[in-house]
């Protein structure tokens, strides 16, 4: 599948995708030095994200690790939208030439 749903409809409410997981597979051997990657995969959900502190760099909102509701979007309100990611990074077994 070609890229992400931006949201979704239920119940005649409309939530945003505004968090991206990626998952990044990667593969190493004693044959090379370092690490290939050989898939990567990506999840899109709605978090409403909790208060967290804007003036810090490393600040992250409790929500990230804990979504507990969906961010909905209405055309009668105006709110502000946060939009977050998070990366994994996990050992595969394929190897980078079998990858496809």
């Amino acid at each position: 599948e070609i890229g992400f749903p931006l949201g979704r409809v239920d119940d005649d409410i409309a939530y945003l995708n505004n968090h991206i997981a990626i998952k990044i597979l990667y593969h190493t051997s004693p044959d090379f030095e370092g690490r290939r990657i050989v898939a990567f995969e990506v999840e899109a959900s709605s978090i409403k994200h909790s208060k967290f502190d804007r003036s810090n760099p490393n600040s992250v909102p409790d929500s990230c690790g804990r979504p507990n509701e969906w961010q909905s979007v209405s055309s009668d309100k105006v709110e502000e939208i946060v939009f977050t990611y998070s990366v994994d990074w996990d050992y595969d077994a394929v190897k980078w030439s079998s990858r496809w």
